[in-house]
């Protein structure tokens, strides 16, 4: 086994090197333990691909998708025939912390009015559920800053009626925050200080968990994926679900109208994608907004997850022993694994009813405003 030494030489650590012989035994230990903790490929992974962030995106070959399709009239009953046969299950996205809403915890517990943004989804699910007249499973996806909490803010409220057996919590993986130098950001206690690694490591994540095999034994062909700070997406959306099973492509999405600071779907050599908001031409008229509302094929996902996503480093303000600073945040985006999709539909979905994400107090007072609750 390679000492701590060894293990920061190999991964460029040069000022942790600097400051370590100046530790007592017990924070090298520590450290040590942390780093053993975390997935030592992907520190590898993030230390090379740091070093060529700045690589110029290349934007000409992309142009704005204009035309989204309309939904056929029949999608609906498609897609409650596809939940009565329990060929459908979902996904939560909410590994993060809601800290730019003060929040120490999951951001699914985020109160909007009276009601959490998990209980605003879970209410939905037990609706289905009841229509249907039978259990939809779903999952949710927490990192191990929030994990516990999640787990027991669910159990606190008694999982919103539907039954606790049919929600399971997934971990993301983390990995450091870094500096502009690349180099890991250090608390005063001698942590280093670690964030989820985005949305595109859960193809790989439901491999190692066993789903894949779970799924096809049971039947599940289609995941929706949603995320959790979108009060207005539905888990089980049979238009969208029904629409998917119609086209009988790898993935399908709501697409909502684009709007300034956010990413655009466009096309590159005929191929869907998503550009971000940072790498978007300002003399070009972006129309379709990405809406975090996906659904995959599980086949489609089994063949992702023995994809590596590439890592984005994204600017973030961070709490570091009661200050904020400006850091790299390591992260793999779910879109990325399009590329290897045949077919990609969006459905033309209109904004004002499926896209709300609550990011900050701004938002929060809008979302309470739409949904008629008192902020």
């Amino acid at each position: 086994m390679k000492s701590l030494e060894e293990i920061l030489y190999f991964l460029g650590q040069t000022r942790l090197l600097q400051k370590i012989p100046h530790w007592t035994f017990e924070e090298k230990q520590a450290l040590f333990s942390q780093l053993m903790s975390l997935d030592f490929l992907s520190l590898q992974e993030q230390a090379d691909a740091f070093k060529k962030k700045k690589i110029a995106i290349q934007q000409g070959s992309c142009t704005p998708l204009k035309n989204c399709e309309e939904p056929d009239r029949n999608d609906v009953a498609l897609g409650k025939k596809g939940l009565r046969e329990k060929k459908i299950t979902v996904l939560i996205l909410a590994g993060g912390e809601g800290s730019r809403l003060g929040l120490q915890g999951s951001k699914g517990m985020v109160q909007i009015g009276q009601h959490s943004l998990f209980e605003i989804l879970y209410r939905k699910i037990k609706e289905h559920q009841e229509k249907m007249g039978q259990t939809l499973f779903s999952y949710v996806l927490t990192s191990p800053k929030n994990h516990q909490k999640t787990k027991e803010f669910f159990q606190d409220h008694a999982f919103w009626g539907v039954p606790s057996d049919s929600v399971v919590f997934l971990q993301q993986p983390m990995l450091p925050f870094l500096d502009e130098q690349g180099q890991y950001c250090i608390e005063d206690h001698q942590k280093i200080l670690l964030g989820p690694d985005g949305n595109g490591s859960i193809f790989s994540l439901l491999q190692t968990a066993g789903m894949y095999d779970q799924w096809g034994k049971e039947g599940i062909e289609h995941l929706v994926v949603i995320n959790v700070d979108n009060p207005l997406s539905d888990p089980f959306d049979p238009e969208l679900i029904g629409f998917h099973i119609r086209h009988g492509g790898e993935i399908s999405l709501r697409a909502v109208a684009h709007r300034a600071q956010q990413g655009a779907l466009v096309l590159e050599d005929h191929h869907l994608k998503i550009l971000e908001y940072y790498d978007l031409l300002p003399e070009e008229h972006y129309c379709w907004a990405n809406s975090g509302i996906y659904i995959f094929s599980v086949d489609f996902c089994r063949t992702l997850s023995k994809q590596k996503m590439p890592l984005h480093f994204v600017p973030k303000k961070v709490r570091k022993d009661q200050r904020e600073i400006e850091v790299y945040k390591s992260e793999r985006f779910i879109f990325d694994g399009w590329g290897y999709a045949q077919h990609i539909f969006p459905l033309k979905s209109d904004r004002e009813k499926w896209f709300l994400p609550v990011k900050d107090d701004k938002t929060l007072e809008e979302a309470c405003r739409v949904l008629g609750l008192t902020y």
